[in-house]
């Protein structure tokens, strides 16, 4: 059987109750609509039905409305000062076993499965646009011939 990526699975493969056992929609109400059951519902944008549901699974979470906030202020602060600090020293340094490390231990202790999931997808959808603006764009020595500059000797 041939693995499928996301870019060759249809928005159809899953089965639509398994999007709907993680996301159930409110009974409707028409004047007082519930926004995450029409995004739910919207068929707009072509979107995995699975994807949206964990996707509106995690955007209602107690720790999205309380925590994120804080939460960026100290990610933006310790981005800054390693920034910084990476800037004045004189020799370069990067910590990416440490990096690799620390992402796994937080995404395993602090992120939602979901939310997890979500990530995964994200990184092998961009992965496979990447892939696919290599096979189909120019060669990239043409690209670099055209701008290279080639020294003449002066005329006497």
């Amino acid at each position: 059987m041939p693995n499928l990526e996301f870019s060759d699975r249809k928005q159809n493969d899953l089965p639509e109750d398994l999007a709907a056992t993680v996301y159930t929609p409110l009974p409707h109400d028409r004047l007082n609509p519930n926004t995450w059951d029409i995004l739910f519902l919207d068929r707009a944008i072509p979107l995995d039905p699975l994807a949206k549901a964990y996707m509106l699974k995690d955007l209602q979470s107690w720790t999205r409305n309380y925590l994120l906030i804080p939460i960026k202020l100290v990610a933006n602060f310790l981005l800054a000062t390693i920034m910084t600090v990476k800037r004045l020293l004189p020799f370069q340094f990067s910590a990416y076993k440490f990096m690799h490390r620390a992402a796994a231990f937080f995404l395993n202790h602090f992120v939602s499965p979901e939310a997890c999931y979500l990530i995964v997808r994200h990184i092998c959808l961009g992965s496979n646009i990447v892939n696919f603006l290599i096979e189909n764009g120019p060669n990239p020595k043409s690209v670099f011939e055209k701008f290279r500059v080639e020294k003449k000797p002066p005329k006497l």
